[in-house]
């Protein structure tokens, strides 16, 4: 019904304003039309009179019969007209017109809108017709509309929470993984970055709304050693956006990070960048050191010196530090007085010298200092911190020595053995005063745990090779040793053309000692016989025990066999002085063969036959003496 209204008032409104504009120009044109009559035409005489009433209505006279029209006052007063029988509803027009000197007068036209009217009523059934199929087909929209609507609210709703949860299971895994992650675009601007890759790179404090991935670049290159190398590989993977890469990247630090960059597509598309960086510093630090270890027990096992190891070992920690001057000061072995330095190629030779040289007397009051400093640290640590050198006293003279060549001893870790003792010192200077690093105090814990087992090592192969080439009793040189010290000195003497005196000695009256006074007398005996052998000989020569009461003495680079006789007295007279032995006095007397190379042989065995069979030839003729070989017997 709406519809149908609807529809008859805007056809009658439309034929209304039709109407009215008809009318409206009809005045227009009889109002010009009098006045051109009034008028004249250009170029011909004209009427010269005013326009009455009448020739008004006669102007007119081309209005059609569904138009009433009237010339009225300006008090309604009726002048001229001219009338149709019109229906009503009428629609009237007015309009001023000038008649001169018979004054203004009022134009008035009137049109019938009966067929208008009934033109629109009849619209109405059209307008009820649409109005119904409308309302049936829109009946339903509003139910249907709010259906869509609150299923699009439904799809979106749970969009969004789809689109939620996969962001939060996206951040999730993007914080919990152990890597540090930075995406960048194809032009590489920044996306997303996690908490890993700040912490990784210290930038929590630093970063802002505004942070850019050039400055976040530039704060990445300056921890690292070569940052020139890291800004080229950028710019490739920018121009290159389908290239993968993989490197080490080498903090200032000493930190190791592993750096993967690999392009991610979307539809075949490069869409941008993800870089992951991986802390391997433990891991690199853990394979390096363990190599160190292999290295410096190997040269340990084919016999490199003490100090040829901890040399390497030094090399090696001040190449992982990078900043660090390093010395190990210790003792070749137990029974050493002075201490060696082994450094790396960081500290000048001239200050191992000066220290090794001229500070003897500073490291073993160093020494003494640590090991009257009590046992080791707690929790069964073998190594202990001595930190703040430069303001300890027992450390000022070491001090005084590292200052001289510009550099500063900070602190030192002393190693020790499982009895306490200070085995060696690991020594860290800086080239100026700087705080320990725990990085640095890492490497020197691992340094110092690696110092122990190579001088453990190192004293347990000395202690084999005493046991396998020394007599357990007297520690002078075994039956092993022996064969292989002659055999030494043969090929030196052979090549010097040099004499060599091998020299047979047995103690008389040992059995009677041995079963007299016990079998410990005898062993003390046999000590203080050793004892007694060596003052009478050289550094150069060798003293030996094969055996029981049997000893061999190899004399080298003697002139003549005389030497020989001289060195054979020494010894008679040595040993015939009595023994104390727990008190109780005991006497034996050295029955001595003695055979010269090479006139008695020119080789070990047949040297060691004759000088054998010239000690039995001594012992035959009642001991206490000596007798050179002689073929004749």
């Amino acid at each position: 019904m709406v519809v149908a209204c609807l529809v008859s008032t805007i056809f009658f409104a439309i034929g209304y304003q039709r109407e009215a504009a008809r009318l409206d120009l009809m005045l227009e044109v009889g109002a010009h039309s009098v006045a051109k009559q009034s008028d004249g035409h250009p170029g011909k005489a004209g009427t010269g009179r005013p326009a009455s009433p009448r020739d008004v209505l006669a102007a007119m006279g081309w209005l059609d019969e569904t138009v009433n029209f009237r010339i009225i006052t300006a008090d309604k007063q009726l002048l001229a007209e001219k009338q149709h029988d019109l229906r009503p509803p009428l629609l009237t027009r007015v309009a001023p017109l000038d008649l001169g000197a018979a004054g203004s007068v009022l134009l008035e036209v009137e049109s019938s809108l009966a067929t208008l009217l009934l033109y629109s009523m009849a619209m109405f059934l059209p307008g009820l017709l649409l109005g119904g199929i409308t309302f049936m087909a829109l009946k339903d929209l509003p139910m249907r509309s709010l259906r869509v609507a609150l299923q699009e609210v439904v799809v979106r709703k749970e969009a969004e929470e789809r689109l939620a949860k996969s962001l939060s299971i996206f951040s999730a895994t993007l914080e919990s993984t152990v890597d540090g992650i930075f995406v960048t675009d194809t032009s590489g601007q920044e996306v997303v970055t996690n908490q890993r890759f700040l912490k990784m790179w210290g930038l929590q404090g630093e970063r802002g709304l505004s942070t850019s991935s050039s400055e976040t670049m530039i704060a990445v290159a300056q921890q690292l050693r070569d940052p020139t190398a890291f800004y080229l590989t950028l710019k490739e993977l920018i121009n290159d956006p389908d290239r993968h890469h993989d490197s080490i990247l080498e903090l200032r630090d000493g930190r190791r990070f592993e750096w993967n960059s690999q392009p991610q597509f979307v539809d075949g598309k490069v869409v941008g960048r993800v870089s992951s960086f991986r802390d391997i510093s433990e891991r690199w630090l853990a394979e390096a050191l363990l190599a160190i270890e292999k290295e410096t027990l190997e040269m340990v096992v084919c016999g490199s010196s003490l100090k040829t190891s901890l040399g390497a070992l030094v090399r090696h920690v001040e190449a992982f530090s990078g900043e660090i001057f390093c010395a190990i000061l210790f003792r070749d072995d137990t029974e050493a007085r002075d201490l060696s330095c082994a450094t790396g190629r960081s500290l000048p030779g001239s200050v191992a010298e000066d220290i090794v040289h001229h500070g003897q007397k500073v490291l073993n009051d160093v020494f003494a200092a640590i090991t009257e400093s009590g046992e080791a640290l707690a929790h069964g640590d073998s190594n202990e911190l001595i930190e703040n050198l430069a303001s300890n006293p027992i450390w000022a003279g070491y001090c005084e020595l590292t200052a001289r060549y510009g550099i500063h001893a900070c602190f030192a870790v002393a190693v020790r053995a499982s009895s306490g003792n200070p085995l060696a010192l690991i020594v860290v200077h800086y080239r100026n005063p700087a705080v320990l690093s725990p990085r640095d105090l890492d490497l020197m814990l691992v340094a110092s745990h690696l110092t122990r087992i190579v001088i453990e090592r190192h004293q347990a192969e000395d202690r084999l090779q005493l046991m396998a080439h020394s007599d357990a009793l007297t520690h002078l040189p075994n039956r092993l040793a022996f064969h292989d010290r002659l055999k030494q000195a043969l090929a030196r003497a052979e090549r010097n053309r040099g004499l060599i005196a091998l020299l047979f000695l047995d103690l008389d009256q040992f059995k009677a000692v041995n079963d007299t006074l016990g079998h410990s007398a005898g062993d003390l005996l046999l000590r203080e016989v050793s004892s007694r052998l060596r003052q009478c000989v050289r550094e150069v020569d060798t003293v030996a025990r094969l055996g029981g009461d049997e000893f061999t003495l190899i004399l080298e680079q003697i002139s003549t066999p005389e030497n020989a006789v001289t060195v054979a007295a020494k010894i008679i007279e040595a040993l015939t002085a009595p023994f104390l032995l727990g008190g109780q006095e005991a006497r034996v007397s050295p029955s001595i063969g003695i055979a010269i190379y090479p006139l008695d042989g020119d080789n070990a065995d047949r040297l060691i036959k004759h000088a054998d069979s010239a000690m039995y030839r001594a012992k035959e003729a009642g001991g206490n003496g000596y007798r050179f070989f002689s073929a004749d017997g």
